[in-house]
């Protein structure tokens, strides 16, 4: 009776906490012969009790933001504008001041950031159905701007000071609050020195690789009811839940 893959919890709360990770600069390969387990986006290496870059400016690639860059930025489409591209390297500007950001789907929204060449000046961000998301300046030295209160929206309404040059707009929602947190299930299947333990749902590998990987958890043969669980070590809002099957043999994965 297989337990699935991947288990994702997300979460509205920003906190610390890293595993492997692979370097950017370098392709993604791995680091220390171990799989990247996907998750991780800095631009260099991170350190693995804060999840903090350790790149100067603690800088996440393009599109990710937060502890262990796991915040995935929603705008992102290179096909749709310059501000949604990715590439801080190219910029334009809005001339009225007035922006439409149109996500990915439907979302509930965490932050925003808006970088240009100044951080003076008002800001409105406002969602689909004119919710004040936040009304106030640019908070100084960061593009950073976390909202006042969550959306469930996919659009946001931005208005800032006219003919501002922006380089990159970027929005994001939860994070993966399960990642690396302690579990257990009620069996383990074994195959012969080979332990399918419960933490390979939440180390952040999805591949589904259960012959050759050996990345899935699994829990015994001949035991009904199979349970899986997770403590997530706090209360968090939570607001989808992903969960990933191994790519075999389907029937001893979760029949969903």
């Amino acid at each position: 009776m297989g337990v699935g893959k991947a288990v994702r919890r997300y979460g509205l709360e920003e906190e610390a906490g890293a595993s492997d990770y692979c370097l950017y600069r370098k392709g993604r390969t791995n680091e220390n012969k171990r799989k990247c387990t996907g998750l991780e986006h800095c631009v260099s290496n991170f350190n693995p009790q804060t999840g903090d870059c350790l790149d100067p400016g603690n800088q996440c690639e393009p599109g990710w933001m937060g502890p262990g860059c796991q915040y995935v930025n929603l705008a992102f489409n290179p096909q749709r504008d310059k501000v949604f591209d990715g590439d801080m390297g190219t910029n334009r500007s809005i001339s009225d001041g007035r922006a439409i950001v149109l996500l990915n789907g439907t979302f509930f929204l965490h932050a925003i950031r808006i970088h240009s060449n100044t951080y003076d000046g008002s800001l409105l961000v406002q969602d689909k159905i004119f919710t004040v998301l936040f009304n106030g300046t640019f908070p100084h030295t960061t593009p950073t701007i976390f909202l006042n209160q969550t959306s469930l929206t996919d659009q946001l309404s931005i208005e800032f000071d006219p003919n501002l040059s922006i380089k990159e707009i970027e929005v994001f929602g939860g994070k993966n609050v399960a990642l690396w947190k302690p579990t257990a299930q009620s069996t383990t299947y074994n195959k012969g020195t080979i332990h399918f333990n419960s933490d390979k749902a939440v180390d952040g590998n999805g591949n589904g690789d259960f012959n050759t990987g050996h990345t899935c958890t699994h829990t015994a043969d001949g035991y009904p009811n199979p349970e899986w669980s997770v403590t997530l070590g706090d209360l968090y809002y939570i607001n989808s839940i992903k969960i990933k099957n191994r790519n075999t043999h389907r029937k001893y994965a979760i029949q969903m």
